[in-house]
């Protein structure tokens, strides 16, 4: 389950980089496939003309949505289907590229690639003849006490209020979804294990993991339609970590280039790194992370009414005296003013504000009680 809950975690960052309720499979740019990437990196050695050029990145659009595609399709594929398919994908790829290059150029771009496979090999080489599976071992292990230090706490935060705005029903559901996970991961580990014990997996372990991996189509439907669901909370905090968001993916780039300072290793070695800490930072893993206990002083806010005109009141509970903030965001979660700061007795409590002076348009109001924090959508429309 630690492992579960840190796969979850560990990259968050990139879940949070654009929506996180419209992304889907990832929030992440879907990488472009090898020889699109390189053609587009040695245009200027190659001389790509304009229309060229249009072609090449029409063609990298039509193959980013086909490799998202296909990506889908794998865990319902065994292992030579998967090589098959790729390697059908990647012919298919050349011959396009072959038809935008002129001879003389396609015959350039082979010798550029040639050349990079080469520069790369000898860089993975000299890595592994120089202790490279220690200084990976000593990088991962780095990058996870980072997330277990600074991101762990404030992500296990974050799922902890969105399970306070769950149905039952939904929270059932995750519930019943995260088991069937974890048991695919302990039976996909215990076949993995039990092949490097160069044994042989029994039957029964391999059809139960194979109807587990048949039904992961409908789980992730079931996971997109929650995220539909809860787009506007899942948005709400999104916002609370917008200004964490770049000082993450700045330390964990400075951690990677710590260790691996080669620019081309960095380019072989640290994409597999990244889809390895990126995964679990979709929608569908924050959703299926284990939630925390949920918080005793829970604030319940209210804004009504909702659209407002001239002035709107904020309703909410506080469990004992504590000091209360309450601060006006604008639509992107950026700080506006500071409404209030005082402390506040336990009880039911509401606040009226004078929204006479703002524009049409959608705001939030922060509301901060100790450490607990809590957005909540103003809509102005007069």
């Amino acid at each position: 389950m630690k492992n579960l809950i840190l796969g979850g975690i560990i990259g968050l960052i990139c879940l949070f980089s654009g929506n996180l309720a419209a992304q889907e499979p990832s929030a992440t740019t879907p990488q472009l496939p090898r020889p699109i990437d390189l053609v587009q990196k040695f245009a200027d050695k190659l001389a790509l003309n304009p229309s060229q050029k249009e072609q090449m990145t029409a063609l990298a659009q039509k193959y980013q949505g086909i490799f998202a595609q296909k990506r889908r399709e794998l865990p319902q594929m065994d292992r030579m289907k998967k090589w098959q398919m790729f390697k059908e994908l990647r012919q298919e790829i050349n011959n396009e590229i072959k038809n935008i290059l002129t001879p003389a150029q396609w015959e350039q771009f082979e010798k550029l690639r040639a050349e990079q496979k080469t520069k790369m090999r000898q860089a993975i080489q000299d890595f592994r003849q120089n202790g490279g599976k220690e200084k990976l071992k000593t990088l991962r292990t780095e990058m996870q006490a980072y997330q277990q230090q600074n991101i762990s706490p404030i992500m296990q935060k974050l799922r902890g209020q969105l399970e306070t705005q769950l149905s039952e029903t939904d929270r059932q559901t995750l519930a019943q979804l995260r088991e069937e996970r974890q048991k695919m991961q302990d039976l996909s580990k215990k076949i993995r294990q039990t092949y490097r014990n160069n044994a042989t997996p029994t039957e029964a372990d391999k059809q139960a993991l194979q109807n587990l991996r048949q039904q992961m189509p409908t789980n992730r439907q079931k996971i997109k339609d929650l995220a539909q669901k809860y787009a506007e909370q899942l948005a709400q905090l999104e916002l609370q970590i917008k200004d964490d968001k770049a000082r993450w993916e700045q330390d964990l780039k400075n951690i990677v280039q710590k260790h691996l300072p080669n620019d081309e290793l960095r380019q072989q070695i640290a994409p597999q790194l990244a889809h390895k800490y990126r995964q679990g930072m979709r929608k569908g893993y924050f959703l299926l992370l284990e939630p925390p206990s949920l918080p005793a002083n829970k604030a319940d806010l209210q804004v009504y009414p909702n659209p407002s005109t001239y002035q709107s009141t904020l309703e909410f509970k506080v469990k004992k005296t504590a000091w209360v903030k309450i601060d006006l965001l604008d639509k992107n979660g950026n700080f506006l003013k500071s409404l209030t700061e005082q402390q506040f007795p336990s009880g039911k409590h509401q606040y009226t504000v004078n929204i006479q002076d703002l524009d049409n348009g959608i705001y939030y109001y922060r509301l901060s009680i100790g450490k607990q924090t809590q957005l909540k959508k103003l809509v102005v429309q007069k």
